[in-house]
């Protein structure tokens, strides 16, 4: 994996990313590039909800050193999502906590035709994640919905492209929504991408991973 490669700029490919008011965090390009794509991919779809979540492991857990849990989270995800007819692509990280365990940093992209209630769609990933851990899961995924003051933010942001039968202002308008919540989203997901708190990784052990694109 190169993570030598890294970027301070205001915007990747085109949208935005956040490195800073005046350029002073840095984010790996080839998390970013892992998240673009995904994006790219999943807004073939006329609507696609998009979902941050972050995990962690319980207090009593011993990690298994290699993201074996996290590995196993989204196997099983798949597999629901593939019996419910549901396509979906996801991005984690890897950090550590200051105790040492590791925690996840989540990004989720759902064919929001299939999908649209981020809080069912949460509410399943923390059962599954409790079904790993072989624990009650609750407080172990945190919803991302609030700021550091506890003001809500929201989450499973809606992503519609301009519908055919719209013409003139309407187009317009569904068009600048449409760009304005991709700026917002790629944003927010380069979180993940940021280099700090990734540096401690042990050797060998991979810092993220992504599903396979169609």
């Amino acid at each position: 994996m190169n993570y030598y490669s890294t970027t301070n700029a205001a915007d990747f490919n085109g949208l935005r990313i956040n490195t800073g008011n005046e350029g002073q965090f840095f984010c790996y390009d080839i998390i970013l590039q892992k998240i673009h794509e995904r994006i790219q991919l999943m807004t073939k779809y006329s609507r696609v909800m998009f979902v941050r979540a972050d995990l962690r492991l319980p207090h009593d857990h011993q990690p298994s050193g290699n993201n074996e849990e996290v590995s196993h989270l989204f196997k099983i995800m798949k597999e629901n999502a593939r019996t419910h007819n549901v396509t979906f692509h996801f991005v984690w990280v890897r950090e550590s906590s200051p105790d040492g365990k590791p925690h996840y940093h989540l990004v989720i992209l759902l064919d929001a035709s299939r999908v649209s209630n981020y809080v069912a769609f949460l509410n399943e990933l923390e059962r599954v994640w409790g079904h790993v851990l072989n624990c009650n899961a609750t407080g172990l995924v945190h919803r991302c919905e609030t700021d550091q003051f506890g003001n809500y933010t929201g989450n499973g942001i809606i992503l519609q492209q301009p519908t055919r039968q719209a013409t003139g202002e309407e187009r317009a308008a569904q068009e600048h929504d449409f760009w304005s919540k991709l700026n917002w989203i790629t944003e927010w997901a380069s979180y993940l991408a940021k280099v700090r708190q990734k540096e401690s990784t042990p050797h060998r052990v991979r810092r993220f991973g992504a599903s396979q694109l169609d």
